[in-house]
């Protein structure tokens, strides 16, 4: 065998073990406090005193969870982002902010992919301090499955529309109450819809109020309200159109006479949902007809259109 063809043997057999080592430990790790079997990925450990101006700088990506460990009991966090637009992460302490061993543990919330400056705040100026940032990777499964599962957008709606005339009258009145004419109506709502990966077909006002003028009638009326909706046209989950049936059902209050009736309004409507690409949220703009039976005015019926915006 040549000389060269010696070398390289003897070298490969030398340095054999170490490429493996370093391969084994190119990301330190350790085992998972919650016993799941899975390890935490150290990014960051080091000495830093209390009250140095040198930050820490440390990549975090939305979704995940990571954990800041502390040599200190007296010290909380502070973070800066590169960005306006980017909002600081959550955080919050873990085991009541401290542990018998003198350390602090915080649990870390990224809002986005970003380089964030982390710096300890609190405690006696020049301390020395110890700092390890983990990525949890037991909580971060776990907020994995939270953020995948499909749940409610919660918004606002406000709508107005017109309502045929009726009458409120009562037991105790002698001679009906003037019908009046139709008139306008308003109402502001707290709505509810499935979120892009739902696919419920329910959506719509959770609680309501409205009021409506009757012009030449014995008095206006205010009205708390729910209206759930159910989708029987459309894709879910999607910006586009749908259209569906709805039923509102209310109590009223009118001032002026010892009367509260309650209506029951079933109806259909067709809306266009707006939802924000990558992100929760957006708009819907709706438009309903209902035929509304008023309870405690005798029989009373009522046509109503009504036009609505909302915010989720």
């Amino acid at each position: 065998m040549s000389r060269p063809a010696i070398i390289a043997v003897w070298l490969l057999l030398c340095l054999a073990p170490a490429i493996r080592a370093q391969t084994n430990t190119a990301l330190p790790a350790m085992a998972d406090s919650a016993g799941t079997g899975k390890v935490d990925v150290l990014l960051v450990n080091v000495d830093l005193p209390v009250g140095s101006l040198e930050p820490v700088w440390v990549f975090m990506q939305e979704g995940q969870v990571y954990r800041v460990e502390v040599t200190r009991d007296d010290v909380t966090l502070g973070f800066r982002t590169p960005a306006r637009s980017i909002a600081v992460p959550f955080f919050s302490a873990q085991e009541g902010g401290s542990r018998p061993s003198g350390m602090s543990a915080f649990e870390i919330y990224p809002r986005a992919d970003a380089m964030y400056e982390m710096r300890i705040v609190g405690g006696p100026y020049g301390a020395p301090t110890i700092v390890r940032v983990y990525r949890d990777l037991s909580a971060s499964s776990k907020r994995q499955k939270i953020i995948a599962t499909a749940g409610l957008e919660i918004g606002m709606e406000a709508a107005f529309g017109m309502h045929g005339a009726y009458p409120i009258t009562g037991p105790s009145f002698s001679a009906p109450a003037p019908v009046g004419e139709a008139g306008a109506n308003v109402a502001l709502c707290f709505s509810v819809r499935g979120e892009a990966a739902s696919r419920t077909r329910f959506s719509g006002c959770a609680l309501g109020i409205g009021y409506e003028w009757r012009p030449d009638s014995e008095s206006d009326l205010a009205w708390v309200f729910s209206e759930p909706r159910f989708r029987i046209v459309g894709k879910p989950g999607r910006s586009g159109f749908e259209a569906g049936v709805l039923t509102r059902v209310g109590m009223g209050i009118v001032s002026s006479v010892n009367v509260n009736p309650v209506l029951v309004a079933p109806g259909i409507y067709v809306s266009r949902q707006i939802r924000q690409d990558g992100a929760r949220g957006g708009w819907n703009l709706t438009v309903s007809y209902a035929r509304a039976w008023i309870t405690g005015a005798e029989g009373a019926q009522s046509n109503r259109v009504t036009f609505g915006i909302g915010r989720f």
